[in-house]
């Protein structure tokens, strides 16, 4: 008798596999699953502001407040190449992975530039736990030539905080 549950074992857990990796491949080709959010140090835009309102009222009204909205208009809200610039946090651990799972990450918002602020909140006023002021370079990495030619940093920045108010 105990041979025939280990054989029966065996081919159920075959079928439970075969199952599932059909289920999978045609959920990929019908768009039928999403990749799940998964936990990390990305906060969002809503908890930076409690300490730091002055300068997440002044990003609300920039474009990077408005990055997604673009995509969706085209549509082209599902393509990697272009959720890289449009979000906080793509391909990152506990990043931006779709509307409909990490909806709080959505747009251009202070941990794409700033870094996560999970370590920053829980101590506001350790050296290094959050960068106050992102170089250029941290700019260019979405405001390319061929993206954004007249990009200026000395310019652009001053738009995204214009009086850059700094509290631990």
């Amino acid at each position: 008798m105990n041979h025939l549950t280990k054989d029966w074992e065996a081919k159920m857990k075959n079928c439970f596999l075969s199952v599932s990796v059909s289920v999978f491949f045609w959920a990929i080709l019908f768009g039928g699953i999403l990749p799940a959010a998964v936990p990390g140090d990305y906060l969002g835009y809503k908890e930076c502001i409690f300490c730091h309102d002055e300068n997440g009222n002044a990003w609300q009204k920039t474009q990077h407040a408005r990055a997604f909205e673009g995509l969706k208009k085209m549509p082209q809200e599902r393509l990697s190449g272009c959720l890289t610039c449009h979000v906080t946090g793509y391909g990152k651990p506990g990043g931006f992975v779709s509307f409909e799972s990490t909806p709080e990450l959505i747009n251009v918002q202070c941990e794409e530039c700033h870094g996560t602020g999970k370590s920053h909140a829980a101590n506001p006023g350790e050296k290094g736990s959050i960068t106050a002021k992102p170089e250029e370079t941290k700019c260019l990495g979405c405001h390319t030539p061929r993206q954004d030619p007249k990009f200026d940093y000395a310019t652009k920045s001053k738009l995204v905080h214009p009086k850059q108010v700094s509290k631990p």
